[in-house]
């Protein structure tokens, strides 16, 4: 299990990304350019890769509340093609 602030660092950075895209007027889409660290006319480029899986639940019941959020697993990396 990951400590406390370490559950709550990548979704805050997540978030951080997110909004600096949605600010400038980008749509959703326009949010996946920003792994692109590089990129040059003649295909070269620099990327940010990975992935993030996670289950999450939520219930409110009359017997009692349970919220949790289990990361199963992360990978992070970059991608790159010069020449």
């Amino acid at each position: 299990m990951l400590r406390k602030p370490a559950k709550l660092l990548l979704p805050a950075a997540l978030a951080f990304i997110s909004a600096g895209a949605f600010a400038q007027g980008s749509s959703f889409t326009d949010a996946w350019n920003l792994a692109d660290l590089y990129e040059n006319e003649r295909g070269d480029y620099f990327r940010l890769s990975g992935r993030l899986h996670a289950d999450a639940a939520t219930f409110d019941a009359s017997q009692g509340d349970y919220n949790d959020i289990r990361w199963r697993r992360f990978r992070f990396g970059f991608k790159a093609r010069y020449g």
